[in-house]
């Protein structure tokens, strides 16, 4: 199962949050990331 949550921190700038369970047969175990995305330009406008 996965979890991603995120947010735009500015015009320009967003940061995602995600978690990852895994089964018990997975020698990985659960993990946790971060990313911090930056758009050069307009940023994320769509406009």
């Amino acid at each position: 199962m996965n979890f991603l949550a995120g947010l735009y921190l500015f015009n320009n700038m967003r940061a995602i949050y995600n978690y990852n369970t895994a089964n018990k047969n997975s020698p990985i175990g659960n993990t946790h990331g971060f990313i911090l995305s930056f758009q050069f330009g307009n940023g994320y406008n769509t406009n």
